[in-house]
């Protein structure tokens, strides 16, 4: 074997050599994989968080059986119970938004977070004067307007809630 073809094993097997030792100081210095906390910590943790989806999944789906009510009586029932619940889990949602607005006090986000709270006592205002307007014939057949109404108040908010959690 050549002079030549040794020296260019031995530098070889000195690259290899140092991108394994390379190698394996950057796997260390990579971040630990996502360990999954306890189910009864990850579960109450960030409550709000998990809450926020029912107020705003079934405030659509309440205007939503109001406005098929209209024209199909069978629906009411449906949907005033589901305008029930959903006033119901607006209140769990805000009681747990405030417990969590607590870890933004003095961040950045402090002014998005009470511009975000302050959305969410208008809409426990609007969802009582929903359940309020399904009480009376006069006003329930109108009652899927304020759906309307609360159905874009609730999205505007989810808006500005994701970018509390999520935004950068």
């Amino acid at each position: 074997m050549s002079v030549g073809r040794r020296v260019g094993r031995v530098l070889s097997l000195l690259g290899v050599g140092l991108m394994t030792v390379t190698g394996a100081a950057l796997a260390a210095q990579a971040e630990a994989p996502y360990r999954m906390p306890p189910a009864s910590q990850a579960l109450f943790e960030d409550l709000h968080n998990k809450i926020v989806h029912f107020p705003l999944v079934m405030t659509l789906l309440a205007t939503l059986f109001l406005w098929w009510g209209r024209r199909r009586p069978e629906f009411e029932p449906v949907s005033f119970w589901m305008v029930w619940a959903t006033a119901a889990s607006t209140l769990a949602a805000y009681f747990s938004g405030q417990a969590q607005a607590r870890d933004y006090v003095e961040g950045p986000k402090a002014w998005l977070v009470e511009l975000h709270g302050q959305q969410g006592i208008v809409i426990g205002i609007g969802q009582a004067l929903w359940v309020l307007s399904l009480l009376r014939d006069n006003t329930r057949r109108f009652s899927w307007v304020l759906g309307v109404i609360l159905s874009v108040m609730v999205l505007a908010a989810g808006f500005l809630g994701g970018l509390v959690a999520h935004g950068k």
